[in-house]
């Protein structure tokens, strides 16, 4: 059972306010450990961690696990935790993208989290994979196929079709180049609330992070999205190298 009063109290965790009005948690709990950890052990993690005062959760269908998560989600709501003080996210994986395909693939992370909305949905890298997607030691799985920008404002008109049917708050990017980031501002109806950005030492996105920041007018949520090296990374030198310097 979780209990309604926190550990910590949510209130003074810093928050990042968005061009909506809405204020996002700045300091979440990842989801991803689909390499390592079977789903119940994930769930059990979100559950201890909203205990102690997270409110930001952040989960994708790729990670094989949001049903788990879901019951989680459902319990604490149940047992007092405000729906409202949630931030919860979830992922459109890349080989998802086809129009066909994104509003379906959403309604299944919604029922398998057992929410009514989501609060942030961002589109990985904006490169679609060739179905299926799979987690092989941390590093999604699956033949790449070329993307004009084009075709992804094709997802990205369906991303927006999610937001005007009330099903999520906000959408976002996730990984995405400069390039295809200005060309999306230019042509996006509704634009992006957020833009995450992985920050590991075998991809980093330090020229997206100094770009978005100089775009401030603008009223992104810079979010930075940190996470352990997949263990493909730890064998590399540079890698081995760095762990063996004072």
């Amino acid at each position: 059972m979780i209990t309604s009063q926190p550990v910590i109290d949510p209130a003074i965790v810093p928050k990042r306010r968005l061009f909506t009005g809405a204020t996002m948690p700045a300091i979440g709990l990842g989801t991803f450990g689909s390499d390592h950890l079977n789903g119940a052990q994930i769930a059990a993690a979100v559950e201890g961690a909203i205990q102690v005062g997270y409110r930001h959760i952040d989960c994708a269908a790729v990670y094989g696990n949001e049903a788990s998560i879901g019951t989680v989600l459902h319990n604490a709501i149940r047992d007092g935790v405000r729906r409202d003080d949630l931030w919860i996210a979830s992922k459109l994986w890349n080989d998802k993208h086809a129009e066909s395909d994104v509003i379906p693939a959403f309604r299944q992370s919604l029922a398998d989290l057992q929410l009514e909305y989501l609060d942030l949905l961002p589109s990985p890298l904006a490169v679609p994979q060739f179905p299926s997607a799979r987690m092989l030691g941390g590093v999604a799985q699956s033949r790449r196929a070329a993307v004009c920008p084009r075709e992804f404002l094709r997802t990205w008109r369906q991303l927006e079709k999610l937001v005007d049917l009330g099903l999520v708050r906000h959408i976002g990017t996730s990984n995405m180049t400069i390039p295809k980031l200005r060309l999306l501002l230019r042509d996006a109806r509704i634009r992006p609330a957020v833009t995450k950005w992985s920050c590991i030492r075998i991809f980093s996105s330090r020229s997206c992070s100094i770009s978005c920041v100089h775009r401030a007018s603008s009223r992104w949520a810079i979010v930075r999205s940190a996470r352990r090296p997949v263990p493909s990374a730890i064998g590399r030198p540079t890698i081995r190298w760095i762990s063996k310097t004072p």
